[in-house]
């Protein structure tokens, strides 16, 4: 088995249309299975398994939040809106209002 370092050498030189030796294809070749071999342990472990649920529970906690706060924040939004609509209103009284002025 070669070493990592010289593996991506030889990824390299192959990616970029380098001739590589019988020798040298062998060992790429054999350095690819081994990586696909690894990678196909580590996404198949059951060990993994619990890790996934607890970000899937971790992520629908979350989104509750998200979904909490938007409510609040539109029953917030509704009140300022009310409120501006209410400034509005006693700002037109005032204007409307005649001006006393001191004799």
């Amino acid at each position: 088995m070669i070493s990592d370092e010289s593996a991506w050498q030889l990824h390299d030189k192959a990616t970029r249309g380098g001739a590589l030796s019988s020798e040298e294809r062998a060992d790429l070749d054999g350095w690819y299975a081994a990586r696909d071999e690894a990678e196909v342990a580590l996404f198949s472990r059951k060990s993994a398994e619990p890790a996934v649920v607890e970000l899937r529970g971790q992520v629908r906690s979350t989104l509750e939040q998200v979904a909490t706060l938007t409510r609040t924040i539109q029953q917030l939004t509704s009140e300022n809106d009310a409120l501006r609509h209410d400034v509005d209103a006693l700002r037109r009284q005032l204007a409307a209002r005649p001006v006393s002025r001191p004799v």
